[in-house]
């Protein structure tokens, strides 16, 4: 999973969607309280702007419940409790996690993954068949008994 900061712009877009929203909320509202105040044309937009608002406000809360319970495993635990395993913290915010444990502060050396190497392969026997890539006789096993 990506560094914790790639997630704050999404953040940050929900945060000025829904600051937009409060305020096309607070705005319209005004109008809807005084219609005898406001022209009909604007009445009438008022009242379809603050309805659609309404509903985007009502599908957002509802995805952002889903995204802290369902979507994400452990969360809503860490919500109740206050706490979160290692393995939530190192998946979902790993500098977090660096910070506070510590781990990756010091170079860690990890041993490297050997790669299977093919076997050599057995010089051919050229003189019987003239083929290269055939293998050589296998050698028979001694019969002799001790």
């Amino acid at each position: 999973m990506a560094e914790a900061e790639e997630g704050r712009p999404v953040q940050k877009l929900f945060f000025f969607a829904t600051a937009l929203g409060a305020l096309g909320l607070l705005l319209t509202g005004v109008v809807l309280w005084f219609p005898l105040t406001f022209p009909r044309l604007l009445m009438a937009a008022s009242i379809l702007l603050h309805d659609v608002t309404f509903i985007l406000f009502a599908v957002a809360i509802v995805f952002h419940i889903y995204l802290g319970t369902a979507a994400l495993p452990g969360t809503f635990g860490a919500m109740t409790r206050g706490t979160v395993t290692k393995a939530w913290a190192r998946l979902h915010n790993p500098r977090w996690y660096r910070d506070v444990t510590g781990e990756g502060t010091r170079r860690t050396f990890r041993a490297r993954p050997v790669l299977l190497q093919r076997a050599p392969e057995r010089e051919t026997d050229t003189r019987r068949n003239g083929n290269r890539n055939a293998a050589a006789p296998a050698k028979q096993p001694a019969t002799g008994t001790r």
